[in-house]
């Protein structure tokens, strides 16, 4: 008497040769989708997850350049020295690159690690929190 080992042999052909062939494709065809479809459901559920992290991610830093680009100049009567003009807009280039450039880049890095599920995502949450407070000091 011979015992075979549980799952030894995973698969459609897991018994030894096909009985009924039809039956064993159609088993196997059943099988294969399943596991197909579960995947799917495993992956946009933490996919929705990831949509609702960014959107709150890229929204926080909107808000936060929004309040702090009109400290770097703004419709102004008179031209001071060092100032930038762009249509009716005077404003200090320093000041203004260095908001875009510090709120562009810990929102980008927030975005670029829920994206792809990385260390970044921390680090990038932790730059727009210090932001975030140095706003709230002003």
């Amino acid at each position: 008497m011979t015992l075979f080992l549980p799952n030894k042999i995973t698969g459609a052909n897991a018994g030894g040769p096909r009985q009924l062939a039809m039956r064993t494709r159609w088993a196997a065809r059943i099988a294969q989708f399943w596991r197909w479809a579960t995947s799917r459901v495993m992956e946009q559920k933490h996919t929705g997850r990831r949509w609702i992290r960014g959107s709150i991610a890229a929204f926080i830093g909107l808000l936060i350049l929004a309040a702090t680009l009109p400290s770097t100049g703004g419709m102004i009567e008179g031209a001071r020295p060092g100032m930038w003009r762009c249509g009716p807009f005077l404003f200090y280039p320093g000041a203004f690159f260095g908001v875009v450039g510090v709120v562009t880049v810990s929102t980008a890095c927030t975005l670029f690690g829920i994206a792809r599920g990385s260390a970044f995502e921390i680090v990038g949450w932790i730059l727009l929190g210090v932001l975030y407070l140095c706003v709230l000091m002003r």
